[in-house]
């Protein structure tokens, strides 16, 4: 039952990314991947509690700051 899940999930996430390819670009498939794994690695933080030095929230704040600056520029180039 769980491998049926898995490929149905897989399936699924596979789907949204073409379909995300095929409507926005490939940068928003690039900012859509990091932010999904800033938001696994929040919550693998706040939900088991693992224990985060000052080095790795430095990295991962400068990549989430690198996201955000992404979609500045693309908002700006939309823009003009």
């Amino acid at each position: 039952m769980l491998f049926i899940l898995n490929v149905a999930l897989g399936s699924c996430g596979q789907f949204f990314v073409h379909k995300i390819l095929n409507e926005y670009g490939s940068l928003s498939i690039s900012i859509v991947g990091s932010c999904r794994k800033f938001i696994s690695i929040l919550l693998s933080i706040v939900l088991f509690a693992h224990p985060v030095y000052w080095y790795q929230m430095f990295a991962i704040l400068m990549i989430m700051g690198c996201v955000v600056q992404e979609l500045r520029e693309k908002k700006a180039k939309i823009k003009a």
